[in-house]
């Protein structure tokens, strides 16, 4: 059995008493099909995020909306991205997009809120998460040791683009 750790690494650049970090918590779901349908297990996970969040604004991105975004604030980028082939790296463009626009959390839509996430946010205005990769000798296959050895950072951490937080235009 593989197993993959996140870790969060926090940066802080302003000392307040309060969450600098918006309370949006930003998800995308962009379909080949342009179906709006989220599929399980992914809206069970959806769900625990909003259910462990009641207070802050959620958002799910579909292919309109970042479209939207893209065209009315960042025009210069929206040539790139439609010339993307592969959906993810539309995504990986488009959560940079938002969570520079707008601040707040991005979570890809394969991830569990298992709690809240204030305590861990407060006082930072960014944050990143971080991956770190073990794969029992019994594993036929472990992508995070793949991933790890494809970049030569076996049993190191690698900064994940799966998870992030910051302020607005940070």
């Amino acid at each position: 059995m593989s197993s993959l750790k996140i870790e969060l690494f926090f940066f802080s650049f302003y000392s307040k008493d309060h969450m600098k970090i918006p309370k949006i918590l930003h998800q995308i779901w962009l379909s080949p099909n342009n179906s709006q349908e989220i599929p399980e297990p992914y809206k069970k996970y959806q769900l625990t995020c909003k259910k462990a969040h009641p207070s802050w604004k959620y958002i799910i991105w579909n292919h309109s909306l970042v479209n939207s975004l893209i065209s009315k604030n960042y025009s210069k980028f929206l040539t790139l991205y439609n010339s993307y082939k592969y959906i993810v790296q539309k995504v990986d463009l488009a959560k940079l997009i938002i969570i520079y626009h707008y601040g707040g959390v991005y979570m890809d839509s394969d991830m569990e809120c298992l709690k809240n996430l204030e305590d861990l946010l407060q006082d930072k205005s960014c944050v990143f998460s971080s991956l770190y990769g073990h794969c029992d000798e019994k594993s036929k296959f472990c992508p995070s040791a793949l991933l790890m050895t494809a970049f030569k950072f076996y049993n190191q951490p690698i900064i994940s683009s799966g998870f992030y937080a910051s302020v607005p235009n940070h």
